[in-house]
């Protein structure tokens, strides 16, 4: 699929999770306002960055949190920085559009087109030079929205936790197996949700959640504890893992129905 059906298709599972809190928070932006953004950006926006504006462009910030928590992204605010930035004389490489920021993490996050417009558009940063463009550790805009309404879910889920490899000291390595720790959630009933490079997998299963680490590390969810604390007793015994619970304070939680 191209990023603009992954990200219409992301929408459509957020609002199949929190029906009522989506429908009540989340605000599109309509196509004239779309335009405006991009006459102020001196830029087309990719199809994977407008369909999102679409469906979350004209929402407040913080409205959605824990979803892209405490991120501004409504096309007023963009539109209001790249005044600000045109009056200061402030510039940007072609083909890179700003995104969002956030005034409490202090973040402010930009997206780097494709050749195409249809291309998923990778997200980070610009260096203080103003020119050099820095890649977000999740990449494209698709695998960052990915990233965190999997963290939505999870967030809905009552208890958690983190299953890490053992390090070996010796050879200065973490022992993990990807591989063994993906048999084994397949065999627990957990299938694909997201998959989002570098190895980074997130699975749904019943009244379950789980994300697996490239290097065999997974984190897991569940309302059931006692089905988790058995499941990490065997991985402890099968893998030799580190299991460690997630404290409730620890955690953002998310509204479900």
């Amino acid at each position: 699929m191209s990023a603009e059906d992954d990200i219409a298709a992301l929408m459509d599972y957020l609002r199949a999770l929190a029906p009522s809190f989506f429908a009540a928070r989340m605000r599109g932006a309509a196509d004239a306002e779309i335009e405006r953004f991009e006459r102020a950006a001196g830029e087309r926006l990719s199809d994977g960055h407008r369909e999102f504006l679409r469906h979350a462009g004209s929402t407040p910030p913080q409205a959605l949190n824990p979803f892209l928590y405490d991120r501004d992204y409504c096309v007023d605010t963009l539109v209001a920085e790249y005044d600000g930035w045109r009056a200061a004389g402030q510039a940007f490489p072609p083909g890179i559009v700003y995104f969002s920021s956030s005034e409490i993490t202090g973040e402010t996050l930009f997206l780097r087109r494709g050749e195409s417009l249809a291309d998923d558009p990778e997200i980070g940063d610009l260096l203080d030079d103003g020119a050099t463009f820095r890649r977000n550790a999740r990449v494209s805009l698709v695998s960052y929205l990915r990233w965190f309404a999997f963290i939505f879910r999870c967030g809905q889920l009552a208890h958690g936790l983190d299953i890490c490899p053992r390090w070996d000291r010796e050879n200065q390595r973490w022992l993990g197996d990807r591989a063994a720790m993906r048999d084994i959630l397949g065999r627990l009933g957990f299938t694909t949700r997201f998959e989002l490079g570098d190895g980074c997998e997130q699975l749904d299963g019943d009244r379950s959640a789980a994300t697996l680490e490239s290097d065999g590390s997974a984190t897991i969810f569940s309302d059931d504890g006692a089905a988790l604390r058995r499941f990490a007793a065997a991985l402890q015994v099968e893998l030799d893992l580190g299991v460690t619970r997630i404290a409730a304070s620890a955690r953002l939680l998310a509204p479900r129905e």
